[in-house]
């Protein structure tokens, strides 16, 4: 089977980029397989064991089998290949032929064995070609596909001399023509002509010379020398092997190519955001310089206000706060001892539930203290209504 064209390539590439996760080490396993393997690719439904379908790349075709021939197998590679092995089928059997369920072919025509199994991501340790090279191992000594018996061949049989009987006879191969009979005639003369002198030529003659051992009547030079088919041969298997082996360095050269391309966007997406991030640096690098002048201008400016002002010395307390007028004064202090009772009688309270002090000594001083906060409390209440405050 010849390798795959530029075009299948191109299809395969572009029907794995929007499903499959590694979407190049996948084209790399199928196009390794597809020109070494008579294999084609191809997309299909894929009904999973739990009801699911998805549409999946599948490689299918004359698997190579040592002793055997071949044996047809469908691959269906997983959107998440190589992480998850492939899912191998053994081909519908052709007419005649069944498959045999084995140690590694189960009755619904699907593979196992130990490298699908036990399958790894790993490319050293897990490939496609390196699935199909053990099965065809293993289908070398048990052929999954097998006669069927003769009950079923004799039906076949029967039914296709049924088809064949309302067919008409097939027409007769074309006589061959005239010119061809003719030119078959004279290249057997000619040959017989080229005996005749070669045998009558004398042994002093020189018969490589200018003068021609034998004449031709049609033409003054001796027919051209049949083809050597075994030079032929190998002329066209050579051929092939370096067209094959040339069609898949350009394929691998495409793939690095497009592999490349997208570095190449990722450095330039990498630059493009280290210019903006040096822009912003650059701003920022100003706007701190101007600061820092600011902070020059103003740092000297802010120490001599501290000398001056600890200069001034600790201004008094009590002279800070001067009331307006006597009645304020009056209600500043009621204020001030009304706190002052109630943070008293709170004190006294956590005394009590912690048993420093004993009912008796807690009641013996809460109840003057009540009574002096309740009477400021009154007078409080008075002043500030007189005032017009409201507290």
């Amino acid at each position: 089977m010849p390798p795959p064209t530029e075009a299948v390539l191109r299809w395969l590439h572009n029907i794995l980029q929007p499903e499959y996760d590694a979407v190049q080490r996948t084209f790399d396993d199928v196009v390794d397989v597809l020109f070494d393997l008579p294999l084609r690719p191809r997309t299909d439904i894929y009904t999973h064991e739990d009801g699911r379908t998805q549409l999946l790349l599948m490689v299918h075709g004359p698997l190579p089998v040592a002793g055997v021939g071949s044996v047809g197998v469908e691959v269906w590679l997983p959107q998440t290949y190589p992480v998850d092995g492939p899912i191998v089928f053994v081909g519908r059997p052709p007419s005649g032929c069944v498959v045999r369920p084995g140690n590694h072919v189960g009755s619904d025509r699907r593979c196992y064995h130990p490298v699908l199994a036990y399958w790894s991501g790993d490319v050293r340790r897990s490939t496609l070609r390196g699935a199909l090279d053990a099965l065809a191992g293993v289908f070398a000594k048990e052929p999954p596909v097998v006669r069927a018996p003769v009950e079923v061949e004799v039906v076949r049989r029967t039914r296709e001399q049924d088809s064949y009987a309302h067919k008409p006879p097939p027409s007769l191969p074309p006589r061959r023509k005239i010119a061809d009979e003719v030119a078959a005639m004279e290249y057997a003369l000619q040959r017989q002509s080229i005996a005749q002198a070669t045998g009558m030529a004398d042994e002093g003659e020189d018969l490589l010379g200018d003068t021609p051992v034998y004449t031709n009547t049609r033409e003054n030079h001796p027919p051209a020398r049949p083809a050597n088919p075994v030079r032929d041969t190998l002329v066209d298997e050579l051929t092939h092997q370096v067209q094959v082996r040339a069609e898949r360095a350009h394929a691998q050269f495409l793939g690095q190519l497009k592999e490349l391309d997208r570095e190449r966007e990722a450095l330039e997406e990498v630059r493009d955001r280290l210019s903006r991030e040096t822009a912003t640096v650059t701003r920022s690098l100003e706007t701190c310089r101007a600061g820092i002048s600011i902070l020059d201008e103003k740092i000297p400016a802010a120490e001599k206000v501290i000398e001056q002002v600890d200069a001034l010395g600790q201004p008094d307390v009590d002279g800070l706060v001067v009331p307006a007028t006597v009645v304020h004064a009056q209600l500043y202090n009621l204020v001030a001892q009304e706190l002052a009772l109630d943070d008293t009688i709170f004190v006294l309270g956590k005394a009590l539930e912690q048993e420093q002090i004993d009912l008796d000594l807690f009641l013996k001083h809460i109840r003057p203290l009540a009574r002096e906060q309740f009477l400021k409390r009154a007078l409080i209440h008075k002043i500030s209504e007189r005032l017009g405050l409201a507290l």
